[in-house]
């Protein structure tokens, strides 16, 4: 008996769904194993020479920065850079860029690419765990002077110089540091900074288009002329449940310092910790692997499109197989790695909420989502979920990369 039109048009539908879902994948996955501006500059015997080895040179550098990117710092360390040809073989390709060259000198910039799976391979099977999930954009918020006397957006405020002074962020939380234009002054003053103002917090959040916000507070003391300064520095990251907390730092000025460089290294310590804190929070445990049913209110085809894609570009979820779908709502079970608050935090990040609810016990929704304040029905227009084609597994050691180390040629663009 053949199918009604109704399903056939939707397993034709969910084929392609499932190609171009696979292709958002590897973009996802590309941003966290991709190392730019990676600077050489070599002098050999001849030209040849130095591009060789500039080259080599390249590829250990972009992998110790990727090391330092996924692996909490206390693990990090111990991390060996493997040899030229060892890191070739976890490359997917790179791109040269600005490239001079003399007789005996090479000068060039690189964008390096890794495979995913190969450096998952490489640190599991030397037992380091290793983070992937990449944050929301975090606002920074620098305040300098105390309380009382605390500036946000007027000048001279030296610690929010700082902070714009540094350099990007290419770690797994990014950065947004506000220019203070007119919009940003309405947004949020001081003293709401402060007093941590919910509603202030949320309209400077939504207009960097940030999931979180980075209270940092600089409280100068000493003569920096007499090379005596000091400042005492109070961060609080505020958003996430998960990540609220509140670092305290002290700085002194060294000898010969100025207060900038000072207030730089400042900088540097306290994004170092909240991205430490971040990746502990996120570090995957593929020995801890669990399963869970949900419910996702959708309000149409093109909304599961959506919420699938955001679910595949988790690392922490291993795989998402569809048990079942109605016009309003699709029931999927979950693998994932690690306990449900990772999860959480996880799946937020992609504009995901799960919660407590529903026939099977967690309900998964979209932000924006229409579906989200409807009724659910659970009828009409049912998609058994048991076709092989909507069930997509990832696990800890998916499949499709390449094992071998492509050809120079391969990897130039």
């Amino acid at each position: 008996m053949p199918l009604p039109r109704f399903r056939i048009g939707f397993f034709a539908l969910f084929a392609l769904i499932f190609a171009v879902f696979h292709a958002d994948v590897v973009r996802a996955e590309t941003d966290v194993y991709t190392i730019e501006r990676v600077a050489v500059d070599v002098t050999a015997d001849s030209a040849a020479a130095a591009r060789e080895r500039a080259l080599a040179r390249g590829h250990e550098a972009a992998f110790r920065r990727l090391i330092d990117r996924l692996v909490p710092e206390e693990r990090a360390s111990s991390v060996s850079v493997p040899s030229y040809d060892s890191i070739a073989n976890m490359v997917r390709d790179f791109e040269v860029f600005d490239e001079r060259t003399s007789s005996v000198r090479y000068l060039a910039e690189l964008r390096i690419r890794f495979q995913p799976q190969a450096v998952r391979r490489f640190l599991r099977g030397r037992g380091v765990t290793f983070a992937e999930t990449q944050s929301k954009p975090v606002v920074v918020l620098a305040l300098y002077g105390a309380a009382g006397d605390a500036v946000l957006w007027e000048e001279p405020n030296p610690w929010r110089a700082a902070w714009a002074a540094a350099a990007p962020s290419t770690g797994l939380v990014p950065f947004v540091i506000p220019f203070g234009d007119l919009a940003d002054i309405r947004a949020i003053s001081a003293a709401e900074a402060l007093d941590n103002d919910g509603a202030a917090l949320d309209r400077i959040e939504e207009r960097h288009g940030a999931g979180d916000v980075l209270v940092t507070q600089a409280i100068p003391a000493g003569d920096a002329q007499a090379g005596q300064a000091s400042a005492q520095i109070i961060t609080s990251r505020i958003g996430t449940a998960a990540q609220e907390r509140t670092f305290v730092d002290n700085v002194r000025q060294r000898e010969g310092e100025s207060l900038e460089d000072m207030l730089g290294r400042a900088v540097a310590k306290v994004a170092r910790e909240v991205e430490e804190a971040w990746k502990r929070a996120n570090l995957l445990r593929f020995e801890a692997e669990q399963g869970m049913s949900v419910e996702v209110p959708i309000a149409g085809l093109d909304e599961w499109v959506s919420v699938r894609r955001r679910l595949e570009s988790i690392p922490l979820i291993g795989a998402a197989s569809l048990r079942l779908m109605t016009r309003d709502l699709a029931e999927v079970d979950l693998t994932y790695y690690g306990d449900t608050e990772q999860l959480r935090l996880a799946l937020a990040q992609s504009d995901l909420t799960l919660k407590e609810g529903g026939a099977s016990g967690w309900t998964l929704t979209a932000a924006g989502s229409a579906a989200s304040s409807a009724p659910v029905s659970g009828n009409g227009g049912e998609v058994d979920g048991g076709d092989p084609e909507t069930a997509i597994e990832r696990g800890p050691e998916a499949a499709g990369e390449s094992e071998g180390a492509d050809s120079e040629e391969d990897r130039m663009q």
